[in-house]
């Protein structure tokens, strides 16, 4: 998942400022990630973990019947623009995801049968990477700026928005999802969010010399593109990189990826703008496709960390 700044800036790239459902459209290119959010905050969250991972299971099964349920229930709402603005930006997440997350994983690595003890250090690293990419994108598109500033729907259509989630959760047999619960999901968002950015760096300094916690340093913002350069996070230099998959040698930048996601983006907004969207054509555009870019449940095999010699 590209951090949040990265979704932010896919949807500026394809959306106008003006569209009345600006805002929903960026909330919906946060995609399911917002649910792993879910209990970054103060308050006492229950069920934790099975509320973040109806956002995995969003990320990692076949989402044409999940996301078909979503387009026919905003046809027959009264809310109907508002949610389908909001299910165009889920698609955006989708089609950057898949594009990107191969890149991704190629470069952080990820958790196999073979080193499943290393889990959190893979996702880690997955997160420093992200990290990265969202300040090299950011900067470069001179917009690097705190979450609250991009992220930000009334609650009036939050409640919208969660309780289709909460019909959702029902459709496809999902327990623990009520009507608010994607309304604290998105608070506590926010709250990570604005805690963990700096536009400085100084609270990733502070962070370390008082946490020592991996996971908040790789969460929080880098000090500046200094010591990160060498990496290279955007493949501006066109290194090769492999498929996890199948081995394929691939010398896609960063820029080149999300052309392609606008390019899928634009093909499935058209279906999703035919009131008469089935889901075989949903299920045809996705092909089988999670947001890591690979065919459901396949092997990931090759990597080469971004920070190896």
């Amino acid at each position: 998942m590209p951090a949040t700044l990265t979704h932010y800036l896919f949807v500026k790239n394809i959306t106008d400022n003006s569209d009345p459902y600006f805002d929903i459209k960026v909330l919906g290119g946060e995609g399911p990630d917002v649910f792993f959010y879910y209990g970054y905050c103060l308050k006492k969250r229950n069920n934790i973990s099975k509320i973040r991972n109806f956002g995995t299971y969003l990320h990692h099964s076949d989402i044409s019947n999940a996301y078909s349920f979503l387009i026919d229930y905003a046809y027959k709402n009264e809310h109907k623009d508002l949610l389908i603005a909001y299910i165009k930006g889920l698609f955006m997440h989708y089609c950057l995801d898949r594009n990107i997350h191969p890149y991704v994983f190629y470069r952080s690595g990820f958790v196999t049968n073979d080193n499943k003890n290393d889990k959190t250090d893979y996702m880690v690293l997955h997160q420093y990477f992200e990290g990265m990419i969202d300040l090299f994108y950011g900067k470069k598109n001179n917009c690097f700026i705190a979450p609250k500033k991009y992220i930000k729907v009334q609650e009036k259509e939050l409640l919208i928005i969660s309780k289709m989630y909460y019909e959702l959760a029902k459709h496809i047999n999902y327990d623990g999802i009520e009507e608010n619960t994607f309304i604290d999901c998105y608070n506590d968002m926010r709250f990570a969010g604005n805690l963990l950015f700096s536009k400085t760096g100084i609270k990733k300094v502070l962070f370390k010399l008082f946490f020592k916690n991996k996971t908040i340093d790789a969460m929080s913002t880098p000090v500046s593109l200094k010591g990160y350069k060498k990496y290279d996070p955007l493949n501006e230099q066109k290194a090769l990189w492999k498929s996890c998959v199948s081995g394929l040698e691939k010398n896609e930048s960063f820029d080149e990826l999300v052309i392609k996601a606008i390019d899928e983006f634009n093909e499935v907004e058209k279906l999703i703008d035919r009131k008469d969207s089935k889901e075989e054509k949903i299920k045809l555009f996705i092909s089988n496709i999670d947001h890591d870019g690979f065919e459901i449940k396949a092997l990931k095999k090759y990597y080469k960390l971004y920070n190896s010699k």
